[in-house]
């Protein structure tokens, strides 16, 4: 079914016969057309009607006979053939009138028809605007066009007046003109399309562009629909949802009771609107893609709004607003709402754009605003700098969950904000705050002891959260007094570090009760590896990304041309060269080729690999896998310095000998350690040489080791976390 005829059924149960589509090629075409539907087409350009296109003289008195015999028929479809059509009044259509401009039509208001006060013109206003119309509609390819700039007084260029059943389809609207200051209480229009109290209409697939004010608004309308509009350069928003006030153009309330609850049931889907020129005139003193101003029980979606300064704003009471899927794009703000007002909105999945190097993705978010899942985001051209998001005090009850981990600045000035950048990791301290919000999982890392604290706002459904045993573990969680615990259900918090408990609950908005516990998950860490060849040297100097530790002036560290690394000693002093890639190394795997220069018979260490190393020249801790030769016997050892005490923790004879190349490879997971040593030549053993428990040192930086005075020449040092193979070259 045709849109024409589905509006039509809609509107006259007499019309539901309707069938097929309108002819849009061939005018005359429709003489013929008509005789197969239950109601009258006229032609406008018919000698009925004399209506003549593109003549500048004042066409709107035909026009309007044409109306009034098509509303004295009972109904009908008036259609504009390809042309300008010139007017100075109104063009009024009444009950179940169909209005058709073809593509190529356009009805124009010639110069100085419109004047202030009682002189105003709207170039296509309904018949009975005391709110008797029913089954108006203003549908085709055509173009309506105020000719605003060479008026005096405001208008919309397609206002509709207390209409039910009614609608706008496939238009295009331009030039709508207002003339007063913003906030005068004077100057009420402006718009493309303005609907004025109207019920069961709709706004479909319309272009509305280089209006002074709005593209479309509908003031107090209830269950109002736009989709598929595109609209532009309009002075002050591509879509504004309003209220009417009383004492405006037209006064008085009709169909709708309390006017001053705003356009409600409404739905906006799949629009389009920019400001490519940014458009800023007196009457409109902010460019916003969508307005919302006093509406509620609305559904935004799929929408992109593009605005010179506000993607989405809001003022005054808006409640119950639910967007979703759609594009904010602005230069100042991306979401913005007036201070201190009443917005209750919901916003799900919404990209958010900055297209300047700085502003604000939501500025004074209040009372009862969430945001789950949003995206943000900056234009390529945008250039550097911030852009932030502002929480207006009190900001009760505001809700905020990133669909991705950011570092975007959060200015909160409202004491129960819940913050939740993805899945919001909880702050320690002994006393815990968490907000819970239904379908966010949060994280709380215990350093220590702690209590969650009873919750100032409380939203009902089921919550979780997980805990982690942080440090060394063996911490302990309480509970405030609105956590309700069975007797059922036993909570034994882990003690491994790096253990994981979840809690499970259940909300009354009240309560949190408690419903399920388990205790001891591990989670697999993501791998790592690296490898440095020391192959970028000419003899000169140290390597790049190396650091000297301990004792520093007993040690030169020389990157050589042929590929290798000395570490050439001067003294027996305990000495350590770390890579900046095994700063904070926890658990993983090092694997170094090294050769020791030189015979020895000196008893002590010629070379380790320490790791979770720490400290200064006085208070040196860490790990030490080492090769050593005590009284003739080789062996390989692991010990550890703690505060410069050293303590061998375990050895095992196994010679080596001087010039030689080996590999060493060390292998840590919290308090198991081990070493193992071969000719690099030969095949890795499997077995470990040296194998010990100890949890002294849980993380620190890694690398090379040497104490007497036997020069020490490195091939390689490489490393793997989290599963990974050490690399080798």
């Amino acid at each position: 079914m045709s849109v024409v005829a589905r509006l039509v059924e809609l509107t006259h149960p007499d019309f539901s016969t309707v069938a097929g589509p309108l002819p849009d090629a061939q005018v005359d075409e429709l003489q013929l057309w008509q005789h197969s539907v239950s109601f009258p087409v006229y032609r406008a350009t018919g000698a009925m009607f004399d209506i003549r296109p593109g003549v500048v003289a004042t066409q709107h008195a035909n026009i309007n006979l044409m109306c009034d015999q098509i509303e004295a028929d009972g109904g009908g479809m008036g259609v504009f053939p390809a042309g300008d059509y010139y007017i100075s009044d109104s063009v009024r259509p009444g009950n179940y009138t169909i209005l058709y401009f073809m593509p190529g039509a356009r009805l124009f208001l010639m110069n100085g028809s419109s004047t202030a006060g009682a002189g105003r013109v709207f170039p296509i206003l309904n018949k009975d605007t005391s709110g008797g119309n029913v089954g108006i509609h203003i549908i085709g390819g055509g173009l309506v066009d105020g000719n605003g700039a060479n008026q005096t007084g405001e208008f919309s260029s397609i206002c509709l007046v207390g209409c039910e059943l009614s609608s706008v389809v496939d238009m295009g609207a331009t030039g709508a003109l207002r003339t007063g200051t913003f906030g005068s209480g004077v100057s009420k229009h402006g718009e493309g399309i303005e609907l004025i109290e109207c019920t069961d209409v709709e706004v479909l697939n319309c272009r509305t562009f280089e209006n002074v004010y709005d593209g479309i608004k509908p003031r107090s309308c209830v269950r109002f629909r736009a989709s598929g509009n595109r609209s532009w350069d309009n002075g002050r928003s591509a879509i504004q949802i309003s209220t009417h006030d009383a004492g405006g153009a037209f006064g008085g309330t009709f169909s709708i009771d309390d006017a001053s609850n705003g356009t409600r049931d409404f739905t906006l889907v799949d629009n389009k609107g920019w400001h490519s020129t940014g458009l800023n005139s007196a009457p409109a003193p902010r460019t916003s893609g969508l307005y919302l101003h006093t509406c509620r029980d609305g559904v935004i979606s799929n929408n992109i709004m593009r605005g010179h300064q506000q993607g989405l704003a809001a003022f005054d009471a808006n409640e119950k607003i639910k967007t979703d899927h759609n594009i904010w794009s602005a230069r100042e703000q991306c979401i913005a709402f007036e201070e201190n007002q009443q917005v209750e909105i919901e916003c799900t999945k919404d990209e958010l754009v900055g297209e300047l190097a700085t502003g604000s993705f939501i500025d004074n978010a209040g009372t009862r605003c969430k945001f789950f899942d949003l995206g943000f985001s900056k234009t390529d051209d945008a250039g550097p700098g911030t852009w932030d998001i502002n929480i207006e005090a009190p900001a009760t009850d505001t809700v905020l969950k990133f669909k991705e981990p950011t570092t975007i600045p959060v200015n909160d000035l409202g004491a129960r904000t819940v913050k939740t950048p993805f899945a919001d990791n909880l702050v320690y301290g002994a006393s815990i705050d968490w907000l819970p919000v239904v379908g966010n999982v949060p994280t709380l890392t215990l350093l220590g002891d702690g209590t969650l604290a009873n919750a100032s706002r409380l939203e009902p459904g089921f919550h979780s959260l997980k805990v982690v045993q942080g440090g060394a573990g063996g911490h302990t969680l309480s509970f405030g007094t609105n956590y309700l615990i069975p007797s059922s259900i036993s909570v034994a918090f882990s003690t491994a570090a790096g253990a994981i408990d979840v809690l499970r609950f259940m909300c009354d908005g009240t309560n949190m009760y408690l419903v399920g516990f388990e205790a001891g998950y591990t989670e697999p860490v993501a791998g790592e590896s690296g490898i440095v060849q020391y192959d970028g040297g000419d003899g000169t100097g140290p390597p790049a990304a190396h650091i000297q530790r301990w004792h520093t002036a007993e040690l030169t560290p020389i990157e050589e041309s042929g590929g290798t690394l000395l570490l050439d000693k001067s003294g027996a002093g305990r000495n350590a060269f770390s890579w900046d890639l095994l700063d904070g190394f926890t658990n993983g795997e090092i694997l170094v080729e090294f050769e020791i220069i030189g015979p020895s018979t000196t008893n002590g260490g010629y070379y380790a690999i320490v790791f979770r190393g720490s400290g200064d020249d006085t208070s040196e801790s860490g790990y030490l896998a080492q090769l050593t030769r005590n009284g003739g016997a080789d062996r390989i050892s692991i010990g550890k310095y703690t505060g410069a005490s050293y303590t061998n923790i375990d050895d095992t004879n196994k010679a080596w000998a001087s010039n030689t190349v080996y590999r060493m490879r060390v292998f840590a997971n919290g308090s198991d350690l081990r070493a193992r040593f071969w000719d690099a030549a030969a095949t890795e053993p499997s077995n470990w040489d040296v194998s010990i428990t100890d949890s002294d040192h849980a993380s620190g930086w890694g690398g090379h080791f040497a104490f007497f005075d036997s020069d020490v020449r490195v091939r390689f040092l490489s490393y793997a976390t989290g599963g990974e193979t050490t690399p080798t070259p």
